[in-house]
């Protein structure tokens, strides 16, 4: 097994090249803030793509950092391993190969039998099987179980549209390395990430203190994690108040209120017809949200040109980004919370 100084070294030095659709701010390019969470990051977990494509909103970066340590990272009631199996039946769902890729590899590289029940729970909060209405965990075990699987229903939707499918990125040419690497990373850096012994609360420090939400009481037999997805709350409805125009964000509540999960299809009808009332640029805005809520993968380069267009950049398009993914995230929450409340 190789230091985790030295894990650490090598994704410092090439995590900015998995990001795409901004300009990345680099280790060594960064200051203040910025930097000191990226130290913080890399200390308790590894410097990876899903954290440093917030840069240039720091504030959300601190957020969603926060979100996935209290919940995945931190030592609690459940065994890591059985986070990291949550977190990649979560990204199969939403079909994101890339944290695929980093946490089926972290849980092992397969998944046993112990872990089987909650792997399937993970890969079903679409589809609303007995496993929601009747959860394989007890209310103990939810804050860390649930809170993982709804920081990686963000996650998952931030990284399918700003980074690329692959970790550890490779030029083309050493594409038939990929499976020795995958196996390298498994066996070093893994874990590495994995047995980091992470204490309780220390990234709360980002996020502003505010009374605890209803919303999250899930929660309630882990403070850490109410606290903060309660404040990680208050930040990105505090970033909707600043950035997106009230029409819009009432077209997206509107549709969410009623999607299902079911996947969309082919077209642009559907999300036409939702945003017909809206002038231009709140359409582009909207439709924008709508899709990195629904079909995060699906989002191609010309839909980044369309809404860069209306005047954003790189801190706007992640605040409207995360609070698109946000919105879904919390309603998929209200689904396998609803159990425990």
């Amino acid at each position: 097994m190789i230091p985790k100084s030295v894990s650490n070294f090598i994704f410092k030095s090439i995590v900015h090249r998995t990001i795409r659709f901004l300009t990345p701010i680099k280790y060594s390019d960064s200051t203040g803030n910025v930097r000191r969470i990226y130290d913080e990051i890399g200390y308790d977990y590894v410097l990876g793509a899903p954290f440093t494509l917030h840069a240039s909103n720091p504030k959300i970066m601190a957020g969603m950092w926060s979100l996935v340590r209290e919940s995945l990272i931190v030592n609690g009631k459940v065994k890591r391993i059985t986070k990291e199996a949550i977190a990649g039946g979560v990204s199969i769902s939403n079909q994101c190969p890339y944290c695929q890729e980093a946490h089926i590899k972290m849980s092992g590289g397969k998944i046993d039998k112990e872990h089987d029940t909650l792997f399937q729970w993970s890969k079903s909060h679409y589809t609303g099987n007995s496993l929601i209405q009747n959860p394989p965990f007890t209310i103990i075990e939810a804050p860390e179980i649930i809170g993982t699987a709804l920081a990686f229903h963000y996650v998952n939707r931030m990284v399918s549209v700003f980074v690329t499918e692959y970790p550890l990125p490779l030029p083309r040419f050493l594409h038939w390395l990929k499976p020795t690497i995958s196996s390298f990373f498994k066996m070093t850096a893994g874990v590495n990430i994995t047995g980091v012994m992470a204490i309780p609360g220390i990234s709360l420090n980002w996020l502003t203190t505010i009374p605890l939400s209803k919303e999250f009481s899930w929660a309630e037999s882990n403070h850490h994690i109410e606290k903060n997805f309660s404040g990680f709350d208050e930040l990105i409805n505090q970033i909707g108040e600043e950035v997106i125009p009230l029409r819009v964000k009432t077209t997206v509540a509107n549709y969410l209120a009623e999607w299902t999960g079911e996947n969309q299809g082919f077209g642009n009808k559907w999300i036409d017809d939702v945003t017909k009332n809206l002038e231009h640029s709140e359409k582009v805005i909207a439709q924008f949200i709508l899709r990195i809520a629904t079909e995060p993968y699906k989002i191609t380069e010309a839909h980044i040109n369309e809404i860069r267009k209306v005047g954003l950049g790189d801190s706007e398009l992640i605040a409207i980004a995360s609070w698109g993914s946000w919105q879904v995230t919390k309603k998929i929450g209200e689904r396998i919370g609803a159990p425990f409340k």
